[in-house]
């Protein structure tokens, strides 16, 4: 089996990728948990691209929109 070469954001990190507060992200995993993360003994970290994905099912084309309408690309 080989080495997985994956980079593992921490907190403070995947707070800065998505511009909020890493008490945001802890309220985000004890209330909501949209989005994934690895646990790691006592350590929290994130894929990269499940913030990616995050990042991208949440974008909006006005304050309201609700999310069900196709985004014109």
């Amino acid at each position: 089996m080989g080495i997985i070469d994956v980079k593992l954001l921490s907190t403070r990190e995947a707070a800065l990728r998505l511009g909020v507060s890493t008490s945001w992200l802890d309220h985000d995993r004890v209330q909501a948990a949209r989005i994934p993360f690895v646990r790691i003994g006592r350590a929290i970290r994130d894929r990269p691209e499940d913030l990616d994905a995050f990042i991208a099912e949440n974008r909006r084309q006005s304050t309201s929109d609700d999310g069900n309408t196709p985004l014109n690309r």
